[in-house]
């Protein structure tokens, strides 16, 4: 099963790895059809995207107040968050002159990444960033140009690259 979807099986017909995610979306992107739809479809790979190997368990990437909540509670309610917000990262696929399947694909592992996080970190993130990322972000000639990371660094939640435990 490695390549694919979580707990979806090979033999599955709704299986399908990150490389073909990414041919569909270079696909979509060139397709005559609706904006309204292509939306739809950027919008559903990008949860499908940011829980590949997982929503919670198998996440690579926890903050570090989520990791002691989870750690002091594994029941404890957390969320699972777009690092770079979906609108964002439809917004740069859809800047693409062209769509190629290795184009769409960077953009997707370099700025799909999900995060596990409080909901006081969610909170804290959805007072100036909601849906958008720090002004830096964008700008070319900035340090923190195209950083994932920025909402967080400017909201002060760290961020591990660990699981909290074999059962979370």
């Amino acid at each position: 099963m490695k390549g694919h979807m979580g707990r979806i099986s090979e033999d599955n017909p709704k299986c399908r790895t990150k490389d073909d995610i990414a041919n569909d979306v270079a696909f979509i992107l060139k397709a005559d059809i609706t904006y309204g739809t292509k939306y739809g479809v950027i919008n559903e790979v990008c949860w499908v995207w940011t829980g590949f190997t997982g929503k919670y368990k198998g996440c690579p990437y926890w903050s570090k107040m989520a990791v002691m909540q989870h750690r002091l509670n594994p029941k404890a309610k957390l969320k699972h968050e777009h690092v770079v917000p979906r609108k964002v990262v439809a917004d740069m696929l859809f800047s693409l002159d062209q769509a190629t399947s290795g184009r769409v694909r960077e953009i997707l592992d370099t700025f799909l990444l999900g995060v596990v996080v409080t909901p006081e970190e969610d909170a804290v993130l959805s007072i100036d960033y909601r849906a958008q990322m720090p002004e830096e972000f964008y700008n070319r000639a900035h340090p923190s140009y195209h950083e994932p990371w920025l909402r967080y660094m400017r909201c002060g939640i760290e961020i591990i690259r660990q699981l909290p435990t074999s059962d979370s």
